[in-house]
C-alpha cells in the first residue's frame, strides 16, 4: 500500500541521489591537468652540493625515468621544451635506522636522505611553474662496510627524490 507521503519521498530520492552522486564529480578531471603549452620538459644537469660524488648523474638519470614512467609530461631539448626544470643536490644523509641484535654498535638497516633545491621555469618567459626544496629518502639494508652500503642506496634514493620532483612539477597546476 503506497500512501502519497511515501511515493512523493521515493521520487525526491530517485531525483536527488543521482543529482548528489554527480555532484561529486564536478571538479574531477580524467587525464593530465597541465595547460597544454606545458608539456614537455628539459632537465638541466643538476648541480652537486651534497659532497656525494656522481649523485647529480644518479639524479638526471632518474628524473628522465620518472618523467616518461608517470607519463604527464614528454622530455625534449632545451630547444623545444616549454619547462625548463633545474637543481641544486643540497644534501645526501646515511641515517642508522636499526643496529644489529648480536653486534649492537653494527648498523643493520639505513635510512637514505637527498635534500634537493629544484625550479621549473617556462622556457619561453621565465616565469617560475615551482620553486621548492625536495626531500627524497629510502630504507637500506646493510651488507658489508658503509661505502658497499652508500653504493648501494645510491640509485634508490634518487629514484624517491626523482619521484618527488616529477610530482611537484606536475602538482603545480
Amino acid at each position: 500500500m503506497n500512501t502519497p507521503s511515501l511515493n512523493a519521498w521515493r521520487r525526491a530520492c530517485r531525483l536527488c541521489v543521482p543529482m548528489i552522486a554527480l555532484a561529486g564529480c564536478v571538479n574531477y578531471q580524467v587525464g593530465t591537468t597541465l595547460p597544454r603549452h606545458l608539456r614537455t620538459i628539459m632537465v638541466e644537469p643538476f648541480a652537486n652540493e651534497s659532497g656525494e660524488p656522481n649523485l647529480e648523474n644518479e639524479l638526471q638519470r632518474a628524473i628522465r625515468q620518472e618523467i616518461q614512467r608517470e607519463g604527464q609530461l614528454r622530455l625534449q631539448s632545451a630547444e623545444t621544451a616549454a619547462i625548463r626544470l633545474r637543481g641544486t643536490l643540497l644534501s645526501y644523509r646515511l641515517d642508522p635506522m636499526r643496529y644489529d641484535q648480536n653486534r649492537p654498535k653494527t648498523v643493520a638497516e639505513y635510512r637514505v636522505v637527498v635534500r634537493a633545491r629544484i625550479e621549473a621555469v617556462e622556457a619561453a618567459t621565465g616565469k617560475a611553474i615551482v620553486a621548492q626544496t625536495v626531500v627524497g629518502d629510502a630504507t637500506l639494508r646493510a651488507a658489508g662496510d658503509l661505502t658497499t652500503a652508500r653504493r648501494a642506496a645510491l640509485p634508490e634514493a634518487a629514484r624517491q627524490a626523482a619521484h618527488e620532483i616529477v610530482n611537484a612539477v606536475v602538482s603545480a597546476w
